[in-house]
């Protein structure tokens, strides 16, 4: 654990990313930044994640500028209006802290801040994960919108007093509705095994729906797959639509009557979707919860799904 000499230990750090370097931290100064990256291989992938405020673009604490530079290596720069963490990738390895990318936090300003980073696993699949949800809810950053934040920067600098741009590390409580969590992984027995595969969560496309029900679900796959599944069926016990599913089981229902019945869920879906949905919870449900739930079939064609008393 690191707390003195940030800047030689994170620019240590990431020189040895000969595949890959992932820079994630809120506030980022262009002149900390290239310093950091002074030593990272040319050949290794490039991401940094940030976000740009246009209050914490007033304040100084964020550089638009470091498009150009990063780009200028080969890299990308993702925004992600919610970010709150500090994370250095360097192939197998990362650094988890408190430290943003600028003088004060890793320590080269006069009266520098006092921060801790970790140096954790970077292949554990907590790490890759989180990587993952950060991925899908962020945004590629672009020349234009760099152009505007600066210049709406500018103009909030001129006209507001200094104090109000004092501390723009503050929490900002953004509340969006989410829609409730559906499962729509179709092999929930394989779940597990993807989600305690580091290579797999890198790799996965942002729509892939097991990894959408990976972040949606929260889950710790470290400590074993029985802590896991047990898990997951305490999450999808505490689901609104397995709630809701447990009042329509009062008596048993086949197939068709659950896929007329998800049109309270998923109203936007037509029949042959409904009918999908509808398979893939039964799945969920008989996979993770069969000691509550039952599919019985009296006909070649017919399923019924019934919730054990």
């Amino acid at each position: 654990m690191f707390w003195r000499d940030l800047d030689g230990h994170v620019r240590g750090h990431l020189a040895g990313g000969e595949r890959r370097a992932v820079v994630v931290a809120p506030f980022i100064k262009a002149d900390a930044l290239t310093r950091i990256l002074a030593d990272v291989p040319s050949a290794a992938t490039l991401l940094v994640y940030t976000r740009w405020r246009v209050d914490e673009v007033a304040a100084g604490v964020s550089d638009p500028q470091i498009l150009e530079a990063v780009e200028a290596r080969g890299g990308e720069v993702w925004l992600c209006d919610e970010l709150h963490a500090k994370l250095f990738v360097a192939d197998g390895r990362a650094l988890v802290g408190s430290a943003n990318v600028t003088a004060a936090a890793l320590g080269l300003s006069r009266r520098p801040n006092l921060e801790l980073l970790q140096p954790v696993d970077s292949t554990e699949a907590i790490v890759e994960l989180f990587l993952a949800e950060l991925r899908t809810r962020s945004r590629r950053a672009m020349a234009a919108e760099a152009e505007a934040v600066m210049a709406k920067a500018a103009a909030l600098a001129a006209v507001a007093p200094a104090e109000l741009l004092a501390a723009p590390d503050a929490d900002q409580a953004r509340a969006a509705e989410a829609r409730p969590w559906f499962p729509g992984f179709r092999s929930p027995d394989r779940l597990y095994g993807l989600a305690t595969d580091p290579d797999w969560v890198r790799q996965a496309k942002p729509s892939d729906p097991a990894l959408q029900d990976l972040l949606a679900l929260q889950v710790d796959a470290a400590t074993g797959q029985a802590a896991f599944d047990a898990a997951v069926r305490g999450r999808l016990r505490a689901a609104e639509v397995v709630q809701n599913l447990d009042g329509f089981l009062a008596e048993p229902r086949r197939f068709g009557a659950l896929t007329d019945w998800l049109r309270t869920v998923i109203p936007e879906a037509d029949h042959e979707q409904r009918q999908e949905a509808g398979q893939t919870l039964i799945r969920w449900l008989t996979y993770f919860d069969a000691e509550r739930y039952e599919v019985g079939r009296p006909g070649a064609y017919s399923e019924v799904l019934s919730r054990r008393r």
